[in-house]
């Protein structure tokens, strides 16, 4: 991967932080955008197969029990299947955060470190992105649910839907194929709101707080960095906490400055709002470099 490093070689552009996560929240939102597609198809077959079984204000009644259960089932492995899906976008995203990390501090490391020292120290630290992002999240969102019970609170809420639209139908007197469209609505991924805007949101939300609370834990020791710059979103919308984050003199270091054991987890689902560090300078790195003053947290944090 090339160096964000600007022309001048002094600084990286603060942008690499939410281009590489909305590339990697791109591919995510594809992923679950197939699964919605995927439990569209396969209620639609089981909702087709219970409509031709007769005529009838009891035989509908109990297609339409029959289509619940159907659905439920349907929806429970869907939502099994986003699960697994944003446990894989965190771990996607916890690497992303260090190989975006070590591209801005490499600014100032070939300054006294050989490109193949780098290199080793590197690949070193993209091994660690295996590690356990669920731990991490929790030490950095001290209120957090875990992801699976977040999971588990969604799928509820699709299950109330369905069950709503059950009743509804049962009362009204509807068809098989009635309940069906608007089934098929409040799945379909081109549509929405409905289930597409529940696992979407869930994603995005959990998949950027990983690359968020490992951005933070790398930088959270870092003896070349001086505090960590919330970045506020080019998309965000009215003013909030984000505004003050990114606005606000917190502790002296400037504005939007935090000290880097003090950065605050992100504030709102689907917040695009970007952290990144403020580094010492060049020539402070350098002195303190040759003086051995940063071997020990080399060694621990790259194995070099």
């Amino acid at each position: 991967m090339t160096s964000p490093a600007r022309s001048d070689g002094t600084e990286p552009s603060d942008q690499i932080w939410l281009t590489r996560y909305l590339r990697l929240q791109k591919r995510y939102d594809v992923k679950v955008n197939e699964r919605l597609a995927a439990a569209m198809r396969d209620i639609e077959r089981d909702l087709d197969g219970l409509e031709n079984g007769g005529i009838g204000s009891v035989v509908r009644d109990i297609q339409l029990r029959q289509a619940m259960t159907s659905i439920s089932g349907t929806l429970s492995a869907f939502w099994n299947a986003i699960g697994d899906i944003i446990q894989a976008g965190q771990q996607d995203a916890a690497t992303e955060a260090l190989r975006t990390s070590f591209d801005w501090e490499e600014v100032l490391l070939r300054l006294n470190i050989t490109s193949a020292k780098r290199k080793a120290m590197r690949a070193s630290l993209i091994s660690a992105g295996s590690f356990n992002v669920e731990a991490m999240l929790a030490r950095i969102y001290r209120t957090r649910l875990p992801l699976s019970q977040q999971v588990y609170k969604t799928a509820a809420l699709t299950e109330g839907w369905v069950e709503s639209r059950i009743d509804k139908a049962l009362a009204k007197g509807a068809t098989v194929a009635e309940l069906a469209r608007e089934v098929r609505d409040f799945i379909n991924p081109k549509t929405p709101g409905g289930a597409t805007y529940a696992a979407r949101r869930l994603a995005r939300t959990e998949i950027n707080a990983a690359y968020h609370a490992v951005t933070i834990d790398h930088f959270t020791d870092s003896p070349w960095v001086v505090g960590m710059q919330w970045r506020l979103s080019g998309s965000h919308g009215p003013l909030d906490v984000c505004d003050s984050m990114a606005r606000n003199n917190h502790s002296g270091l400037g504005k939007g400055v935090f000290p880097r054991d003090a950065v605050p987890p992100k504030p709102h689902p689907q917040c695009l709002c970007t952290v990144y560090p403020k580094m010492m300078d060049p020539g402070r790195f350098s002195n303190t470099f040759a003086r051995g003053e940063f071997d020990n947290y080399i060694s621990a944090t790259y194995g070099s």
